[in-house]
This record gives C-alpha cells, sequence and structure tokens, in this order.
C-alpha cells in the first residue's frame, strides 16, 4: 500500500507498511523545476498490483482498504496464534498465583507443598512455566481440555479485526495529514536526505498515533481475554458472562478503563516499532529475493520487536486486568509487588510462548493484510 503525498511542484510516494513492498527513488523523468519521487515495485510479483495501487488509490481510497485488510488479517493473525497467547497469559498468572500461594505457605506454615494452587474442587502444582511450557501445556489440558486454549477467542478475534482495521487505517490518516506537513517542510530542501529524515519522524509519528487510538479498544477486549484466558473451571460460560459480570461489579468503567494507562503504555511505543520496523524491512535486498513471502517472515520480525521492549508493562496489565472487582492495585503497585516477590525476572514470565505467539500472529496478519490490499488495489 502505498500513500501518494503531494504538493505544489513536489511528489513524495511514502511507503511505511508497504503491502507490496515498495521503496521510493528517484524518477529518471525528474525536470529540474521540480522533485519527483515515484514508487517502483520491490518484488517483481507486485509490479502490477504497485502500480495500480499508486494509480487508483487517493488517500481515502486506501484508508478503506486498510479497514478491510487490516480487519481480515488481525481476526485469522490472532485465531491462528491464540493457543500460544493462551499459554502466555497463564504462564503470567500462574506464576503470581505461584508466588502468593507460597509466601501465604511461609506466613501460615502449611504443610501444603509449596507451588501448589488450590481452587474450590481441587488442587493442583504450578512449575515455573518458563522453565517447562510442557508442563504447562499438559496441566491446562488435564484441567480444561483442548477448549482451554481457545477461551475467549470469539471475542478476540472480533476485537482484533476491529482492532487491526483501526490501527492500520488510522496509520494511514496520520501519513497523510503528516505528509502535507513533511512536503512542504522539505518541498523547498536540498534534496533526499531531508525527505527521508522528516519522512522518517512522520511514520513514527503516524505509528504512535495508531497505537494511541487502538489502546481505546484493546484495554476492554482484553479485559474480557484476560479473564477468560486465566479462569479455571469455567467460571465463565462464554465471553458475554464474562463481560456482564465485570459490569455487573464495576461498572462500565471497569470493562473499559482497567488496565487502560498500562495498555497505552505498551500500545504506543509497540506500534511506532511495530510499522516501523516492517517498512524497513520490506525495503531491503533480503525482502527483496523473498518476494511473495516476504510479509510473512518481515511480519514475524517485526512482530517480536515490537514486544520485547514492553513485554513487562504487559505482564503488569495482565494481572492488573485479571481479578473481577473494583477493588485492585494500581499498576505501579503491582509492579513494586511483583518486583520485590520474584525481581526483575517476574515481569518476563511467559516471554517464550509471548515470542511465539508474536511471529505468528504478525507474519499472518502481514501476509494476509498484503494478499487482500493487493486483491483491492
Amino acid at each position: 500500500m502505498a500513500l501518494l503525498l503531494s504538493s505544489t511542484g513536489y511528489t513524495y510516494t511514502a511507503t511505511a507498511f508497504s503491502a507490496q513492498g515498495q521503496r521510493c527513488i528517484p524518477s529518471s523523468a525528474s525536470s529540474s523545476s521540480s522533485h519527483q519521487y515515484n514508487s517502483v515495485p520491490h518484488h517483481s510479483h507486485g509490479t502490477t498490483a504497485a502500480r495500480k495501487s499508486t494509480t487508483s488509490l487517493s488517500v481515502i481510497g486506501t484508508g478503506a482498504a486498510s479497514i478491510i485488510a487490516g480487519s481480515v488479517g488481525g481476526a485469522i493473525g490472532v485465531g491462528v496464534a491464540y493457543p500460544l497467547d493462551t499459554l502466555k497469559t497463564k504462564s503470567q498468572v500462574y506464576a503470581q498465583e505461584r508466588s502468593a500461594q507460597q509466601k501465604q505457605q511461609q506466613q501460615q506454615k502449611s504443610n501444603k507443598p509449596p507451588g501448589v494452587v488450590c481452587t474450590d474442587e481441587d488442587c493442583y502444582a504450578i512449575e515455573s512455566p518458563e522453565e517447562n511450557l510442557v508442563s504447562l501445556v499438559k496441566m491446562i489440558l488435564e484441567l480444561e481440555g483442548v477448549a482451554g486454549f481457545y477461551g475467549g477467542v470469539k471475542a478476540m478475534m472480533i476485537g482484533q479485526a476491529l482492532i487491526k482495521s483501526v490501527a492500520f487505517s488510522a496509520n494511514t490518516f496520520a501519513l497523510g495529514v503528516l505528509a502535507s506537513g513533511v512536503v512542504e517542510e522539505v518541498g523547498g530542501g536540498t534534496g533526499v536526505e531531508e525527505t527521508v529524515a522528516a519522512g522518517f519522524v512522520a511514520l513514527l509519528l503516524a505509528a504512535s498515533f495508531s497505537g494511541f487510538v487502538t489502546s481505546f479498544l484493546v484495554a476492554p477486549v482484553e479485559r474480557v481475554k484476560v479473564m477468560m484466558q486465566a479462569q479455571q473451571n469455567s467460571l465463565y460460560a462464554n465471553e458475554l458472562e464474562c463481560a456482564q459480570a465485570v459490569i455487573e461489579t464495576e461498572g462500565w468503567g471497569g470493562l473499559f478503563s482497567r488496565g487502560l494507562g498500562p495498555t497505552l503504555a505498551r500500545e504506543i511505543p509497540s506500534y511506532a516499532i511495530y510499522f516501523l520496523v516492517y517498512g524497513i524491512l520490506m525495503q531491503t535486498t533480503p525482502a527483496e529475493n523473498l518476494g511473495s513471502v516476504a510479509p510473512l517472515v518481515c511480519g514475524a520480525i517485526s512482530g517480536c520487536a515490537c514486544w520485547i521492549p514492553v513485554y513487562p508493562i504487559d505482564v503488569v496489565k495482565t494481572l492488573v486486568q485479571n481479578t473481577e472487582g473494583g477493588g485492585s492495585d494500581s499498576a505501579i503497585d503491582v509492579a513494586v509487588q511483583l518486583y520485590k516477590d520474584d525481581g526483575i525476572g517476574a515481569f518476563y514470565n511467559g516471554l517464550t510462548p509471548k515470542m511465539l505467539r508474536a511471529s505468528v500472529n504478525h507474519a499472518v496478519t502481514f501476509y494476509v493484510y498484503a494478499l487482500v490490499m493487493d486483491a483491492l488495489a
């Protein structure tokens, strides 16, 4: 997908996250009186689609296409990787439960073996999920069956369809708005370097704006997802029942605002890295050599890259959103307690399944996004 940014005597094609992997090069037809950069296909397979997109998609048309492509890619991506996301959430929650239970045993001098969590019906051992993911998988299968890996998947797929459509279209919109300012600023400049620098800032700001906007959708969707994934003994029959329970006990604010702070702190830098890394990777020679597989590989790498710096925030957010009731600790209180209980390592519980999930989810998301954009171009 390319956005055609233009002003008097100056045309520039920005490729923040081009579905065809386009890059900008000086046009051989440039005249001395104007600077012109035409978008050319980075992969030979996308020549027709790239030419078509640059000639037939206006900013408005591109935005509409982004909504459709983003929603389809987001829903399919999260559905494919959802079991890994469940492993991540349960790793985070079970690690906290294990730490709290061990602390309680020390205080009460219980005879129960350490690392054992009890529900109303049964007790079971929790091993360190980072040390033994296989044990975590076995435990989920024994306690909940295969369905335990898909708690909240319906709401999450629907939610991600909306979230990703907003994310991609918000990024497209912001690029369109920022582009006019970028062009006006560098239009009278001396060459490509000023354009690239200003364009880089525009891409970063647009991606950050995308993360800010989507945070207000992510918070309620992930509140339900986290509670559905972390529940034991099928406490909630479905996502609607879970959402109703939250609203009854905490009001609408509990659904839409609980965990919003850490969500904003996670999503804004995450999306900035997400779109920027993907855009850079898609303009490299290896991406060109990969051909139609490039969005798959670059999407996987950008997905992992955007999660590593913000993962500690995600751990805190999960624990803030996991419990039902109005008396939860703040994100700062949760972070402080985590550090006191288990040190810095507590902020990386579930990192392994998260990286696996991120690579699969975002690879599929960008690949499907590229396919749909090609089809709509």
